[in-house]
């Protein structure tokens, strides 16, 4: 059966990510209504759809329009508790984007009034680092023993977000309503990379700081972090950076080093390299696929999982800003 949705925001993640990805496949979604603050945004959406479709300005018609089976929120970081509450009180299943909500607390709230007034329905948060193929892969090779006995884990982020950048130029984005301004919303990605591949945290030391104050209120992190698992590692990112380079997430194990990043993947022992990986795929497809099967499935156990997975990415994050240990 082909999912009626209902797209609430029109922005840049929308239009470069979410859309092409939804055509892509095919009969699981057919987009039937979009809605965004004005035309001009609910315009340039659905003209990258090959068929018509509904524009919105006015939520509370969007949300009332009976054509939809699921919405797919894509809005603000402070607007995403109320968008996930309107859009569940419709019936409807709601696949939100990350991060789950403002603070964990908002998080834990939102999880919360879902089992006790929605447990019918489902609802995903997005993320796509979560679904990433390299990142599955790594999950992989760890739990099948590939690496042996994990010893230590490093993974440092260089982005240079600048006054031209897309993301920056996002009004919200400039003057952030949120805590951490792009260390949780981008760092939100690094967490749920981080725990998809080794698991929950026990402890965080880190420290920050802002080097360009238009990224205020801080724009560096530094971590030191131990992994329910006994590993221990660092996770350091800025995005006051000259340039953008994302280094490898590099695990050692007794077995040998893997050593991971968006697009591929290698891992090494001491007679060389025993397995090379490459997908350019983002996750984003895969999300929106197991979105579906959820729906189909009706499979809640996994809906619990994927809700606690975001509400603890929130958490580590929070963990960092503020030094908490955990």
């Amino acid at each position: 059966m082909t999912i009626r949705l209902g797209i609430w925001g029109a922005g840049i993640f929308t239009r470069n990510q979410h859309i092409p990805n939804i055509l892509n496949l095919g009969q699981t979604y057919t987009v039937t209504a979009i809605c965004a603050r004005t035309e001009t945004s609910t315009q340039a959406a659905s003209d990258l759809l090959p068929y018509d479709v509904q524009q919105f300005q006015s939520v509370d018609a969007f949300l009332a329009y009976p054509d939809i089976d699921a919405f797919l929120i894509v809005v603000p970081i402070p607007l995403l508790p109320d968008a996930i509450k309107q859009a569940l009180a419709t019936g409807k299943h709601v696949l939100s984007e990350k991060p789950i909500a403002p603070t964990a607390a908002e998080g834990q709230s939102l999880i919360e009034h879902y089992q006790a007034n929605h447990a019918g329905q489902i609802w995903m948060v997005a993320e796509n680092w979560r679904f990433a193929p390299t990142i599955q892969r790594a999950k992989q090779i760890i739990a099948d023993g590939r690496l042996g006995k994990l010893t230590m884990f490093h993974w440092a982020v260089y982005a240079n977000v600048t006054p031209d950048n897309q993301y920056y130029q996002t009004k919200w984005r400039q003057n952030p309503d949120y805590q951490g301004g792009f260390l949780f919303d981008g760092g939100i990605h690094l967490a749920a990379g981080l725990r998809e591949v080794l698991g929950d945290v026990e402890t965080v030391y880190s420290i920050g700081a802002l080097q360009r104050k238009e990224l205020a209120p801080q724009d560096t992190l530094a971590a030191t972090l131990r992994m329910k698992s006994g590993i221990v590692g660092t996770l350091a990112v800025t995005y006051a950076s000259s340039i953008f380079e994302n280094t490898s997430l590099t695990i050692s194990g007794t077995n040998g080093v893997l050593t991971v990043n968006r697009e591929s993947l290698k891992l090494t022992n001491a007679e060389g390299v025993q397995l090379e990986f490459a997908d350019q795929a983002n996750g984003v497809q895969a999300e929106l696929a197991t979105f579906a099967s959820l729906i189909d499935e009706q499979n809640f156990d996994q809906v619990q999982h994927y809700l606690m997975a975001a509400y603890h990415d929130v958490m580590l994050i929070e963990a960092m800003l503020y030094n908490r240990t955990r």
